[in-house]
């Protein structure tokens, strides 16, 4: 059953190919469709199932990781610390190396009782007085010092005076005779909290002496609601908060899911529509067929006229999908071609009938003139000359005579490669025809060429001869110039007996080769092959 339904539908793809196509793209619409549903509802279940022992595992994950960032700053610091305050050129040396060696402080300085700096990583041994220091900073040395606080202390500042536009946090920590203080670029606290975020669609906060710390920046603490969720550092003065992200980014929030599952279903559709003109393109259906050999072919008959008795046949390409059905070689011809593969279908060709010889289920008379179409194309490549020679030693027993017949509707390119494939064919026993002579522009180039000995009269004008007098004249005219010229000739398409009697009439010196439909319609390999033993 499915594979009745694969070759309807590749049969449906050759024969109504618009229709095909308009499938293809609601198929590609509905499965973008679905995909981008059952994303919505796996992100949906995701953040669903972010319940309270989820979050508050979350939340302790981002204490455990600022916390071993600040121990890490801090322990740095203090060690400093126990080595002496006095602003040294050792001391300083040590406060620089200290601050270039630890992967998170940005600076190190060192305040006096009067909330002075006297020493810094960023200033060297330069005297800042307390009034060009950070106001924040400021305050809070001068609380501690006055209270004598011994305890860490952390603020959370916009800026510096040497870095303005960069958040931070500040460590203080207390030593005999005044404060050392470190600042952390803010963006090792908010890149954990930002991940959390695109994860469970929660904002995540860090709340230090009175203002927040997000990946939207720095604000002051105020009454946003809180859905009950924080977990505070055991070590060191600060919370994290879980806040509900439709009170403060809603819209933003609306904005970027639009923004997320549109670009999602273009990228499906994409995808889908990529696969599907991959997958089940006329292109793809060729080419696998090709792999899976499921071309045929039959031979039509050739004649001699006076004689009538069987000289030759034409290979033609088959395509069966079933008994039923089969596709043309006019639907699949131009798409092989458009597509540069229709050189592989004569190589097939070439190589399955060399096959059959080889294995006895071909069996051809001597002598016997077997043509095969081959693009213009074709002569451009070697491949056509290794898939002529393994014919020519396949049937070199019996001595079938290898036709090449190239389309006059196909100009033949003039490059080197060309000629050098022409020569090495017809050193080697190949036949060069013209096909459809009288259909195309360049006809009489093609009776003095050397290199092709047999034409092909094209079946339209054989019709026309019946009806027009003139055209009966041209025809008997031309074969009789190409006599002349020892081509061997070709008439193609006599399907009735009218046809027939008026080639028989004609004034011709040698003997005349015919495809007669009357005598025989083509045959399959096995029905061939009856045919000769009956015309033998």
């Amino acid at each position: 059953m499915m594979k009745a339904r694969h070759a309807t539908l590749i049969s449906e793809a050759f024969q109504n190919p618009e229709r095909a196509d308009k499938k293809k793209l609601w198929a590609s619409l509905i499965i973008s469709s679905i995909l981008v549903a059952l994303s919505a509802i796996f992100f949906y279940c995701i953040n669903s199932s972010f319940d309270d022992k989820q979050r508050t595992r979350t939340l302790e994950n981002l204490v455990i990781k600022i916390d071993g960032i600040l121990a890490d700053a801090i322990e740095s610091a203090t060690a400093l610390i126990k080595t002496g305050t006095d602003c040294t050129s050792q001391q300083l040396q040590s406060i620089k190396k200290t601050v270039q060696t630890n992967g998170y402080i940005r600076s190190l300085t060192l305040f006096d009782a009067s909330g002075n700096i006297y020493c810094s990583s960023s200033t060297g041994q330069t005297f800042i007085p307390n009034e060009r220091v950070n106001l924040n900073i400021r305050h809070d040395i001068r609380k501690r010092i006055e209270k004598n606080e011994k305890g860490i202390s952390i603020k959370l500042i916009s800026g510096s005076n040497r870095v303005p536009d960069k958040n931070a946090m500040v460590i203080l920590i207390p030593f005999n005779n005044g404060i050392m203080t470190l600042a952390i670029d803010a963006g090792y606290f908010t890149t954990p909290l930002s991940t959390i975020h695109l994860v469970s669609n929660k904002i995540y906060t860090l709340e230090a002496d009175g203002m927040r710390l997000s990946w939207h920046g720095l604000t002051a603490s105020s009454s946003v609601e809180e859905n009950g969720y924080l977990k505070k550092s055991t070590l060191f003065p600060y919370k994290i908060i879980e806040t509900s992200s439709e009170n403060t980014d809603g819209i933003d929030h609306t904005i970027i899911s639009a923004g997320f599952f549109s670009s999602l279903f273009l990228a499906f559709f994409l995808t889908s529509r990529w696969t599907l003109n991959r997958f089940y393109s006329r292109k793809r259906y060729i080419i696998n067929a090709l792999r899976d050999k499921a071309f045929s072919f039959d031979i039509q008959p050739v004649f001699s006229l006076n004689e009538k008795r069987l000289m030759g046949g034409e290979v033609l390409i088959r395509w069966r999908m079933r008994p039923s059905i089969m596709i043309s070689p006019h639907l699949f011809i131009p798409v092989a071609e458009k597509h540069n593969i229709v050189n592989k279908l004569a190589e097939f060709l070439l190589t399955d009938i060399a096959d059959r010889i080889l294995a006895g289920s071909l069996i051809l008379p001597p002598s016997f003139r077997l043509n095969f179409n081959v693009h213009s194309s074709h002569f451009e490549q070697e491949s056509l000359i290794i898939a002529c020679q393994y014919f020519l030693n396949a049937t070199a027993a019996c001595k079938i005579k290898l036709v090449l017949e190239l389309t006059e509707r196909q100009e033949l390119a003039q490059q080197m490669s060309v000629k050098t494939t022409l020569s090495v064919l017809i050193a080697a026993g190949v036949e060069m025809a013209v096909d459809d002579f009288g259909t195309g522009s360049s006809g009489l180039r093609y009776l003095y060429n050397s290199n092709f000995r047999c034409i092909k009269i094209d079946k339209s004008l054989t019709e026309e001869a019946i009806s027009n007098p003139l055209a009966c004249t041209v025809m008997e005219s031309s074969i009789q110039l190409a006599q002349k010229l020892g081509k061997v000739i070709v008439v193609e398409g006599i399907e009735t007996q009218q046809q027939l009697e008026l080639i028989s009439r004609m004034d011709l010196k040698n003997e005349v080769l015919i495809q007669v439909y009357l005598w025989s319609r083509p045959l399959c390999p096995q029905q061939f092959g009856y045919f000769i033993n009956h015309n033998a």
